[in-house]
């Protein structure tokens, strides 16, 4: 049964990340959200944060997190790490 490295008997390779639905943080609840829902889950987000600090006194109202800008070559890496940033700054504050 042999085999060169990185494959199982049957010629298999083995998979250096597992795979698996892929998600990123929001940057406004700092939750993980699957990218296929991404959109619908921005918008979910926005709409009931505006309504948590509506019911606010007007002193203790806090705008919406800014989203993070990133370049159209980052990487979901990049994109999750600046939003669990954005999350830490501005929604946590």
């Amino acid at each position: 049964l042999g085999g060169s490295m990185g494959e199982h008997p049957g010629g298999q390779r083995e998979h250096s990340k597992p795979a698996g639905p892929r998600s990123m943080c929001c940057y406004i609840c700092g939750r993980q959200c699957l990218l296929s829902s991404w959109e619908m889950h921005e918008q979910g987000c926005i709409k009931k944060w505006h309504e948590t600090e509506a019911a606010k006194p007007p002193g203790e109202r806090r705008p919406l997190p800014k989203k993070p800008e990133l370049g159209e070559g980052a990487t979901l890496e990049e994109k999750d790490a600046a939003a669990q940033q954005a999350y830490n700054n501005d929604a946590m504050s």
